[in-house]
C-alpha cells in the first residue's frame, strides 16, 4: 500500500469513537457536587451536541469537541456566578468569559451547519414586463438537515437511555457515536436482533419475573458489568421501570 492509499483509507470511513469516548469526556468541567448520574447526563448531552455538528473528518471532529468544551465551560462559569456569596466583580468576570465562549460555540456550529447544508437548487423564474424590467422570484430558504441518531436496545428490545452508555456494547457505542457510519449501524442492529431473538427463546423456557423485566439486559456480557450495579435500572427521568 502506498502513502496516498494509506492516507485515503483514513478518511473514507471516519470513526470518531475514540474522540467521543475519551477526548470529549475529558473536557467535562470537574464539579465535586456532581453525582455519577449527573455527570453521565452531561456527557450524554455533550455527545448529542457532537452529533449535531456532523463532522466528516478528524479535523472537523476536533473543532466540534473544542466548541463543545467551550460551551461546557461557559455553563459551568454561569453556574458558579449564580452561587450565593460570589462577589459582583467575580460574577461579572465569569459571565463575561461565558458569553465569549458561547459566541465561539455559536459561530462554530453555524459554520458547521452551513458547510453541511446541501446546495440549494433554486429555479429563479423571471416575469417579463412590458417595460422590460425583470422581477426575480422570491427564493425559499433551505432549512437545516434533520439529524438521525441511533437508538440502542437491550436484549428484550427495550430502548436504552442515551446517558447509559455504560450498558452499550462496543458495536452499539460505535453506531451511537459515529452517526455517519451506516455500516456500524447495520452491525449494531444485527447484533441487537440476534441477542433479542436469543433472549426470547430463553424467556420462553424460563419466564422472567417482574423484577427481571424492570432491569435493562445489555446485549453483551462485557456491557453487562454496568447493569450488575443496578438491580432495577432507572429510565431517562431517573425512575425505575
Amino acid at each position: 500500500m502506498d502513502v496516498n492509499t494509506a492516507e485515503a483509507s483514513l478518511t473514507d470511513t471516519p470513526d470518531f469513537t475514540d474522540l467521543v469516548e475519551f477526548t470529549l469526556p475529558a473536557t467535562l468541567p470537574a464539579n465535586p457536587e456532581d453525582t455519577a448520574e449527573a455527570r453521565a447526563r452531561k456527557l450524554a448531552s455533550a455527545q448529542r451536541q457532537f452529533a449535531a455538528f456532523q463532522p466528516t473528518d478528524e479535523a472537523e471532529a476536533q473543532e466540534a469537541i473544542a466548541a463543545i468544551a467551550a460551551m461546557l465551560g461557559a455553563m459551568d462559569s454561569l453556574t458558579r456566578a449564580a452561587r450565593p456569596g460570589v462577589g459582583g466583580e467575580t460574577a461579572g468576570r465569569l459571565r463575561s468569559n461565558a458569553l465569549s465562549a458561547i459566541r465561539h460555540y455559536s459561530t462554530t456550529l453555524k459554520n458547521a451547519r452551513k458547510r453541511n447544508q446541501p446546495e440549494a437548487k433554486l429555479t429563479k423564474t423571471r416575469t417579463r414586463h412590458p417595460d422590460s424590467v425583470d422581477t426575480p422570484q422570491e427564493e425559499t430558504p433551505v432549512g437545516f438537515p434533520k439529524i438521525e441518531t441511533f437508538r440502542p436496545r437491550d436484549r428484550r428490545g427495550n430502548p436504552i437511555p442515551g446517558w447509559r452508555y455504560d450498558l452499550l456494547s462496543m458495536k452499539q457505542r460505535r453506531a451511537a457515536y459515529d452517526f455517519a457510519n451506516k455500516t456500524a449501524w447495520a452491525e449494531a442492529i444485527a447484533e441487537e436482533d440476534a441477542a433479542i431473538a436469543e433472549q426470547a427463546e430463553l424467556d420462553a423456557k424460563s419466564p422472567p419475573t417482574e423484577a427481571d423485566l424492570g432491569c435493562y439486559l445489555p446485549i453483551t456480557p462485557e456491557s453487562a458489568a454496568g447493569a450488575a450495579q443496578n438491580e432495577a435500572a432507572p429510565d431517562e427521568l431517573g425512575t425505575r421501570r
